[in-house]
């Protein structure tokens, strides 16, 4: 008698190995899903999976990977906003601001109202001390977003280094309000009062706030010590001068 063939193995085809690495992105299991995705675009190149290569790279904060895999992307899928924007998050990452900022105007261009990269050109701007600049784009991500905590926070910022106070003071009071729990926005209200319009109470309290969230800051505890002293509030100032010097013994 003839014996039976074995049965033809199958190999695993691109779309099947997409699908694997869906599943892994979606349960945020990213070294399995990395390299699904890896073995996907050996066999079929694919913007989606090179996307969400650049991803995991760049929240493993391997950007160089990163844009790589999103040129990939870019390049299969041209006019994908989403690609567009995580190429530039990339590129600003590695601080190439000019490349960041291309690709933030090339999504911005396929989708005129897409928040994120507003505000990533504004962070730009204001992280190269062109904060004049920052403002227009940081207006439209507010704008185009409702509750968008940090472009309020950033636009608060770029008053701040332009010294327009009392729109600082707006700005940085939008961002606590839209989330209480801001501890940078809090600071960035504390050295507005207290580098600027001089109202140390008003510093004591935004500076009391931004320390119970953010508590690495040597400076800020430093201001709040100084703002206790021209409050007469020496006992206070003396506990926060010794939490900066705890931070920052040199």
């Amino acid at each position: 008698m003839r014996r039976p063939r074995p049965p033809v193995r199958r190999e695993t085809t691109a779309e099947q190995y997409i699908q694997q690495g869906d599943e892994f992105f979606q349960a945020k299991q990213y070294d399995d899903a990395l390299e699904v995705y890896l073995k996907a675009v050996q066999l079929k190149p694919m913007a989606l999976a090179y996307y969400h290569i650049g991803w995991i790279y760049n929240d493993r904060d391997d950007y160089d990977e990163a844009v790589n895999a999103l040129q990939q992307s870019v390049r299969l899928s041209p006019s994908d906003p989403v690609v567009l924007n995580e190429l530039g998050y990339a590129y600003r990452n590695l601080k190439r601001y000019d490349e960041a900022i291309a690709a933030y105007r090339r999504a911005i261009a396929v989708k005129r109202d897409y928040a994120t990269p507003y505000y990533q050109i504004g962070w730009i701007y204001n992280d190269q001390g062109q904060y004049a600049q920052a403002i227009d784009p940081l207006r439209q991500a507010a704008a185009l977003k409702d509750n968008y905590a940090e472009a309020h926070e950033e636009l608060g910022y770029a008053y701040f280094k332009l010294n327009r106070s009392q729109e600082a003071i707006a700005e940085y009071q939008n961002a606590v309000r839209i989330n209480p729990e801001y501890g940078l926005a809090y600071l960035g209200l504390g050295d507005t009062y207290f580098y600027q319009t001089k109202q140390y109470a008003q510093a004591v309290e935004a500076y009391r706030q931004g320390v119970r969230f953010k508590d690495d800051s040597a400076t800020a505890f430093y201001n709040l010590a100084w703002s206790y002293n021209e409050l007469s509030r020496y006992s206070e100032a003396s506990s926060a001068a010794k939490q900066a010097i705890a931070l920052k013994p040199e």
